[in-house]
């Protein structure tokens, strides 16, 4: 359904919606730049990337282990986005982030 429903619509990471350079600048290839909580197949990660290569840092997805296990299978991630099972009622793993 949200795959449907951004379907044509301006993204977050596309020129001009979201200050992406000024907010968020460069980590370093070892760095954390984003994470995406309970951001489904990472569609919005993967459109990031595509919108952005050059920006340097890793790319997190959190999704319940069922979700994240879809994703692995699919393959569309592979290279591009970190997979970590996460439920977001817990605790936070990923610390110390760039931004």
């Amino acid at each position: 359904m949200m795959a449907m429903q951004a379907g044509g619509k301006t993204m977050w990471a596309d020129e001009g919606a979201y200050p992406v350079r000024e907010r968020l600048g460069d980590a370093g290839a070892d760095e954390v730049l984003v994470v995406d909580i309970g951001g489904g197949a990472g569609h919005d990660l993967l459109g990031f990337r595509e919108r952005h290569p050059d920006v340097k840092g890793e790319l997190v997805l959190q999704e319940m282990p069922y979700m994240i296990e879809k994703v692995k299978a699919e393959g569309a991630c592979d290279g591009i986005v970190e997979l970590m099972a996460h439920d977001f009622y817990g605790s936070q793993p990923v610390k110390g982030m760039f931004v």
